[in-house]
């Protein structure tokens, strides 16, 4: 992502009533559906366990088409979101048969997201729930990301389950077929906008599924890069005449323009204490080491430090997010923007509003879709180094502006439990069978959604720049592909070669740092921790 662009695009306006279904002139419209919400799906995980979904929106009085371009507030019609569970093997682009909806609102906002994908041919979308009352098991977004940089269709799906694997805090995945039942030229028309990933939104209620209804309440700060504020998100401590307080990580009045953006809390009638920023303080001066005794030279390497540390951060599962994003290449993050992160401040164990005081974050990843080998700057990340993380452009190093990073690894405690992570990671999950056992799985998914947006021609008639024949050949044979200045390594190529780059660096490390395998004394593979009391 290129930092200070904006992210909102346009809003479909929130409707106040229900639509009638549209009557379209093509094949496949909205007739003959049951609009009868059923009780099929009794989870969250049920609903991101489903092998696809299918989102329409319906009623809509604007063309489809100009979705992915419009920049004002559009109020057409009373728009209808509908989810469905759906076959991922149906040859229909919006299925009328087969379907079974879980879920119908016309309290709903729709707009496009993303930064440098933000405005391309196929858009991304971010869906907001408007009705408190009426969201689907307490989200209040979903997370529509068109893939656009990825040919294969399943790099964000696969870093998903590996986090998972690896015991790291992380949100659930499915795909979705979208399609817009709209106007064009006057004339109902619907609009088959093609296969998407569905990321679960990162908000309340993902907190209280990763912490608890008694830890659900805390502070959750979204990492940003806009240039009219801090800049990117570091984590770098700030002082001024003596105040290293919550006030200078929050330059901005508007909390939507800052570096670091809280997501909960925020509002006019929330607790203003909450809203001060002094725990993301605390754990940013902890991380700096300045409140580590003893001499400020060794304090990094010193014993107090990782006790400090853990007194307010799960460094232990940061640090197996690092490993995992090493391996993974996933550039587009702290490792190099730095952004595109959040950490949630959720207190102690059954702590509640004490989470002010006594805080306990823990860091959750985001936005993976620029992984496996996706590659604009010739930065070579199949073999970048997993101690020294680089810049964006792969050829400067980029520790010095990542204090989270640089510190932890200058303590052996530390650093010995990512080598011992980093290689257990290596040795099971990041292998060419095991990756790519997902990968099969994955493309008896995304196959016929992804082929059905390449069938009128070439380019995708949904705006996606691959064809069908990159798709084929990149995605599931795992060809590189060379475009422009972009060269993307096929999944499996890559798991190859960093696999075996990382079992160099790592025999290496060792012998250096004097730090054999097993010498954290960590047992992996690592479950999630639980919040310590």
């Amino acid at each position: 992502m290129t930092p200070g662009v904006r992210g909102a695009v346009f809003l479909v306006a929130l409707a106040a009533a229900f639509a009638p279904a549209c009557a379209s002139p093509d094949a496949e419209t909205a007739e003959g559906e049951q609009d009868i919400t059923t009780d099929a799906l009794r989870s969250k995980k049920e609903l991101f366990d489903q092998e696809m979904l299918f989102v329409r929106v319906r009623g809509w009085g604007g063309d489809p088409d100009a979705l992915r371009d419009a920049r004002d507030a559009l109020r057409l019609g009373s728009p209808e979101l509908l989810l469905y569970k759906a076959s991922a093997r149906s040859n229909e682009h919006c299925p009328t048969s087969g379907n079974t909806l879980v879920y119908k609102t016309s309290a709903f906002t729709l707009r496009t997201s993303g930064n440098l994908t933000n405005g391309t041919p196929k858009s991304s979308y971010k869906v907001t729930l408007e009705d408190k009352d009426d969201r689907l098991f307490g989200m209040k977004s979903l997370n529509l990301k068109s893939m656009w940089n990825d040919v294969s269709q399943m790099r964000e799906g696969i870093a998903w389950r590996l986090f998972a694997q690896a015991g790291v805090v992380a949100p659930l995945h499915t795909y979705a077929k979208l399609c817009v039942d709209g106007k064009k030229n006057g004339q109902p028309f619907t609009k088959y906008m093609g296969l998407y990933s569905l990321i679960e939104q990162v908000d309340k209620a993902f907190a209280k599924d990763a912490f608890g209804k008694k830890n659900d309440g805390g502070n959750l700060y979204k990492a940003y890069w806009p240039d009219d504020d801090l800049g990117p998100a570091t984590l770098g401590y700030r002082a001024s005449n003596g105040d290293d307080g919550g006030k200078q990580y929050k330059k901005n009045a508007n909390v939507d323009e800052r570096t670091y953006q809280l997501k909960t809390n925020d509002k006019r009638d929330d607790d203003p204490a909450h809203q001060t920023y002094d725990d993301l303080a605390t754990l940013i001066r902890v991380i700096n080491g300045v409140t580590t005794p003893g001499d400020p030279a060794a304090r990094f390497a010193s014993p107090a430090y990782p006790k400090a540390v853990e007194e307010v951060f799960n460094a232990k599962q940061f640090l197996r997010w690092a490993a995992l994003n090493a391996l993974m290449g996933a550039w587009d993050n702290y490792w190099s923007t730095p952004a595109n992160y959040y950490v949630y401040n959720s207190g102690k164990k059954d702590g509640g509003d004490a989470f002010m005081a006594k805080p306990y974050f823990t860091w959750i990843p985001w936005d993976y879709d620029n992984t496996f080998g996706i590659d604009f700057h010739e930065a070579g990340w199949a073999t970048a180094s997993v101690s020294d993380f680089s810049k964006y452009d792969g050829r400067s190093s980029n520790m010095k502006d990542l204090p989270l990073l640089a510190h932890l690894f200058e303590n052996d405690a530390f650093f010995g439990y990512y080598l011992d992570a980093l290689e257990h990671m290596n040795d099971t999950l990041f292998t060419v069978d095991h990756v790519g056992g997902l990968v099969r799985a994955l493309r008896g998914r995304v196959e016929t959604a992804a082929f059905l947006e390449g069938n009128f021609g070439d380019p995708a008639h949904t705006g996606r720049q691959f064809t069908n024949d990159e798709v084929a050949r990149h995605g599931f044979e795992h060809h590189e592909l060379r475009r422009g200045g972009t060269f993307i390594l096929g999944v499996e190529h890559f798991v190859r070669i960093r696999h075996d780059s990382v079992a160099r660096q790592i025999a290496r490390l060792r012998r250096e740092r004097s730090l054999p395998r097993g010498s954290s004394g960590a047992t992996f593979p690592a479950a999630r921790e639980d919040l310590p009391r």
